[in-house]
């Protein structure tokens, strides 16, 4: 039995796929035999911003404010401490909110 999750399209062939529990990785290796696919563990950490005022926090926490309209499930890479950091539209309490996905040591201009 999976969790569902939430699939993040990167790049037009970069896809992440995140989920609350369960080991999705093996699963997925498992069923990829044959085809043309990578599939690999980030080692992203996720932090969760919700309530009614997580737009303005998060407004404050980017380097640059957060975009506007920005809606459920939307995605986004902006800067938080000068650090790339992806963030989603995604919130599992039904609250308003985001998630916000780290790589911990990682020093690159992308994730």
């Amino acid at each position: 039995m999976l969790v569902d999750g939430v699939l993040i399209r990167h790049e037009a062939n970069r896809f992440w796929y995140v989920q609350a529990e369960g080991d999705f990785v093996a699963w997925a290796t498992a069923n990829a035999m044959g085809m043309d696919v990578e599939i690999t563990d980030p080692g992203s950490w996720v932090h969760q911003l919700q309530g009614p005022k997580a737009m303005e926090v998060l407004a404050d926490a980017c380097d640059n404010g957060a975009h506007e309209n920005f809606r459920y499930f939307d995605a986004r890479e902006v800067s938080m401490g000068g650090q790339q950091v992806m963030i989603t539209g995604t919130c599992w309490t039904g609250e308003l909110g985001f998630e916000i996905y780290t790589r911990p040591g990682l020093n690159t201009d992308r994730l």
